[in-house]
């Protein structure tokens, strides 16, 4: 089907590094394309820790800061425009009566999956959650329970994770199945050849999530998941400890939404920002937490590994734990001097794994050379119904 409009839609603010998420204009080019930023509306001033010093000067990007301008534009659309819902904003009452009244076609997509294992969690893990961020999970609730609506296309890496997601999905729902967002930057990285600034392999990378400082934290009304002094202090403690075992320098992948401070460089060490994949690709190991560019590591087969401390909540802990075991990686726990001791410079991966993580949560199929967003043109232009 030929949509007359297409609206990619966001209820957080866009920020330059993340625009690959939102801008699909050049694969529709028989389209009306925009980009939707409901951040202001949504969030109004949350924005103090958002990095977002590089504007983003591209004419299709609106910026909506009432809700009657939004509903306004809403109301122009019908069943030959198709809105793109990361966010799940469509299922919000407000939203979902126009959606539903006027038949706007909608798209959900979920492309940077990481391992889940509920069967594991129990009453009382979820009941900690809760009462962690207790307006984060009543607003999933309220949203959840008052709304059926469901999407016409929904674009996975994987969808025998569909159930996990919570997606609802009817009949008329058609699946697409595409790569993570990790995969099309190796894609793009791959047919521009980018020369490589950092070409010596003699050093480890940590790849930072703002565990202290997220901007999420204040979107999604969430407690850190450690104290910040203790956070640094570890890691700190543990590079250093790197640093002179192995002689490896440490260098640190910022977190492209993080606005990290110009006087004070927690880390005290090298730090990159949006320069991850070149980072990990010419890197000897990679640590992390449970960030999603572990995708890079497993795509250049680097080893990884999982740091955990006593002093991570325990919805963290279980993740990271979890991403270890998945990946049959090393679990190191900061809070202890073990590492002291069993710490190897045999840097090995387990091959089976990798190549299972990356078939789950990385690439539906690495053989196909084309981004999600064209896999998505391509599809929903089809003439077959």
């Amino acid at each position: 089907m030929n949509f007359k409009k297409i609206i990619s839609i966001s209820s957080v603010h866009i920020v330059k590094s993340e625009l690959l998420k939102f801008d699909l204009k050049k694969h529709f080019k028989n389209s009306n394309f925009e980009i939707w930023d409901l951040g202001n509306y949504f969030y109004k001033d949350k924005i103090k820790y958002l990095n977002s010093k590089e504007k983003i000067n591209i004419n299709y990007l609106k910026k909506f800061k009432s809700l009657d301008k939004i509903k306004k534009e809403f109301s122009k659309l019908d069943h030959y425009s198709l809105l793109i819902d990361p966010f799940n904003i469509s299922k919000k009452p407000t939203f979902a009566k126009i959606i539903s009244k006027r038949n706007i076609k909608l798209l959900f997509f979920h492309l940077g999956p990481i391992p889940t294992n509920k069967s594991n969690l129990n009453f009382i893990y979820y009941l900690k959650r809760f009462i962690n961020s207790p307006n984060y999970y009543l607003c999933k609730i309220f949203d959840f329970s008052l709304n059926n609506i469901t999407p016409d296309y929904l674009m996975l890496v994987n969808k025998h994770y569909i159930k996990s997601l919570n997606y609802k999905i009817s009949s008329k729902t058609k699946i697409i199945l595409a790569h993570s967002f990790d995969y099309n930057r190796y894609l793009e990285h791959k047919k521009l050849k980018k020369r490589n600034s950092l070409s010596q392999k003699n050093y480890a990378v940590f790849l930072d999530e703002g565990v202290t400082g997220h901007p999420d934290y204040e979107y999604l009304n969430l407690k850190p998941y450690c104290n910040t002094k203790i956070y640094f202090d570890e890691l700190n403690r543990f590079f250093l400890f790197i640093e002179k075992k192995f002689n490896l320098s440490v260098y640190v992948a910022g977190h492209p939404k993080i606005m990290y401070s110009n006087k004070e460089n927690l880390f005290k060490r090298k730090l990159y920002i949006n320069d991850t994949l070149q980072l990990i690709k010419n890197s000897k190991i990679v640590f992390s937490h449970m960030s999603t560019s572990i995708n890079y590591a497993v795509i250049f087969k680097k080893p990884i590994f999982f740091l955990d401390s006593n002093n991570y909540n325990l919805g963290f802990r279980n993740q990271i734990q979890l991403h270890s075991k998945y990946l049959k990686s090393e679990l190191i726990n900061l809070s202890t001097y073990s590492y002291y001791n069993y710490f190897s410079k045999s840097f090995k991966i387990n091959k089976i794994s990798y190549d299972r993580y990356m078939r789950n949560f990385i690439t539906y199929n690495s053989k196909d050379m084309r981004s999600s967003w064209q896999i998505l043109c391509d599809n929903i232009n089809s003439k077959k119904k």
